[in-house]
């Protein structure tokens, strides 16, 4: 074991159940909390310089508490963006005029759009998958595809 991976488990040791309490505290799930706590462990093996100059428990108080309060936020409004903008009928019960439309659509529609809508409503991939494949976030995903969604309506006449 090296002296950073030495450092990094003695920090664990020292604090791992505070960080654990916290997040439990405001997350009030035991596997939330334990991936909130693995996260601040992982930002705390990256900023190991950091720690070495005191104001650990701090450090360690603010990221469990940012990352929590992050979490709850992109939950919240994944949940509002799915009640917004339930997802589409799969692809296999669209008729084919619906495909043309879409297809027509999509040659109109912005580029970082078009390539969102296609992996999520076309290639049915899952909104995370599509977020990784396009190297942005699931926020900016959901963005997109409500951004064409509107666009589309006043594009088709739809209500």
């Amino acid at each position: 074991m090296n002296a950073d991976q030495q450092q990094l488990r003695g920090l664990f040791d020292a604090h791992g159940q505070q960080v654990y309490r916290r997040a439990l505290r405001l997350l009030g799930n035991p596997a939330d909390a334990e991936e909130a706590m693995q996260e601040v462990f992982i930002r705390a093996s990256q900023n190991l310089d950091l720690l070495q100059h005191g104001h650990v428990i701090r450090w360690l108080y603010r990221t469990t508490t940012n990352y929590c309060l992050n979490l709850m936020r992109d939950r919240k409004r994944r949940r509002e963006l799915l009640e917004e903008n339930p997802p589409p009928p799969p692809t296999d019960t669209r008729t084919p005029d619906a495909m043309l439309t879409l297809r027509a659509l999509l040659a109109k529609a912005d580029d970082k759009e078009a390539q969102a809508v296609t992996y999520v409503y076309v290639d049915q991939l899952s909104q995370t998958e599509a977020a990784d494949l396009m190297g942005i976030s699931v926020r900016s995903l959901a963005y997109l595809l409500s951004s064409f969604r509107t666009w589309a309506k006043a594009q088709t006449g739809a209500a």
